[in-house]
């Protein structure tokens, strides 16, 4: 396939890089020229129909393999991705019980230690304990809590939470006017595609704000008949 697809390429590039020198040669000046110019079109139009006739076979065997490439990955990914997936879901449950438990116990423990310092300070009050000791063990046991320190989990893996978003169909235009804003090339192509079939409507009659409409000229080719 390499080899046909190698001399069909040629054959048709030299075509193709003719009618390019063609085209470029030719100043359209009088209506002998205008006509040529469409000719020359005429002739692009023909070598791309037969560049797709040609080269279709190979697109064709390409999406033939591309299938069933996908299909054998599919076969052989989808149980894994499921299994792990089910693994990440409980692991993520249990970091999230443990993490709540820990620090539910660490709260007792943090209570407990306080009633046991009471206890010493009014010992100490009983026992006749001089004023500046008590003094300096009330200091201590006043001292701000640390944060809470829960012992990290170190796995082979991180698990992290994450969500996904889906616009609800017929309540787009509930959506706050801040999300709509296109912060990537991906968005941006989106709100082009939108924003040029309006263009297209009004034959690039109109004004849009942040918006540049650039004026651009193809040819169509006429069918024998007309």
């Amino acid at each position: 396939m390499e080899l046909d697809i190698v001399e069909d390429t040629e054959i048709l590039k030299m075509q193709g890089d003719r009618l390019k020198a063609q085209c470029i040669a030719l100043n359209v000046k009088d209506d002998a020229s205008w006509s040529q110019a469409h000719e020359k079109i005429s002739q692009g139009a023909a070598v791309r129909k037969e560049a797709k006739r040609r080269l279709e076979p190979y697109k064709q065997q390409v999406k033939d393999l591309r299938e069933k490439i996908q299909q054998a990955e599919k076969l052989i990914l989808d149980p894994v991705n499921e299994g792990c997936q089910h693994l990440v879901d409980k692991i993520a449950a249990y970091e999230m019980e443990r993490d709540e438990i820990l620090e539910v116990e660490i709260k007792k423990n943090r209570e407990k230690n306080k009633e046991a310092n009471e206890r010493m300070i009014f010992e100490m009050e009983e026992q006749g304990v001089p004023q500046v000791a008590i003094d300096s063990a009330k200091e201590l046991i006043d001292q701000p809590e640390a944060p809470l320190a829960i012992p990290t989990l170190k796995g082979k893996n991180t698990i992290k939470p994450s969500w996904d978003v889906e616009i609800i169909k017929g309540k787009e235009d509930q959506i706050p006017y801040e999300y709509l804003i296109p912060v990537n090339e991906t968005m941006r192509k989106a709100v082009a595609a939108n924003i040029k079939k309006v263009v297209i409507a009004k034959y690039g009659r109109i004004e849009i704000k942040g918006i540049r409409i650039i004026p651009i000229n193809s040819s169509i080719q006429r069918s024998k008949n007309v």
